[in-house]
């Protein structure tokens, strides 16, 4: 079983993120992944499998902001299920058709340090984001209490 807070500290920069204010370190810092796959292997390493969030650690889905968009990951699933990863050829999205990639915050309240960016979403990594986001629902309701 993994540890359900995850770590708490984290360097400046790694493979997988860096920070958008040139701090160094992970307290009081906002952080930024460095493209969809980096962002995978990120939550990975922050949540385990299964994903396990805390009250150190969380994660808000569909955050939108100037760092993505506000489609819900059933929406992705769905998307997902009908047309694949692309849309289809010669047309212009077609209703129903979103971008596989699901913009997230990472929050870490207790060093004040955020992380955002968009996952990568396929049909196989819909249950662990659906656990990862029931996970952090419980954790969130809990602070404080």
């Amino acid at each position: 079983m993994t540890n359900p807070t995850g770590p708490l500290f984290f360097p400046a920069e790694s493979p997988t993120r860096k920070s958008v204010i040139g701090k160094a370190g992970g307290h009081y810092n906002v952080f930024k992944t460095n493209d969809t796959e980096s962002a995978w292997t990120f939550l990975h390493e922050v949540f385990g499998t299964p994903p396990e969030a805390g009250e150190l650690n969380f994660v808000l889905f569909s955050t939108s902001g100037v760092h993505g968009s506000y489609t819900v990951l059933e929406d992705i699933e769905e998307s997902l299920t009908k047309y694949g990863e692309t849309a289809p050829d010669g047309e212009d999205c077609p209703d129903g058709f979103c971008f596989p990639e699901l913009t997230f915050l990472l929050v870490q309240p207790r060093i004040v340090s955020m992380t955002y960016g968009n996952v990568r979403v396929t049909l196989e990594r819909v249950e662990w984001l659906k656990k990862l986001r029931e996970s952090s629902r419980n954790a969130v309701q809990g602070i404080g209490f």
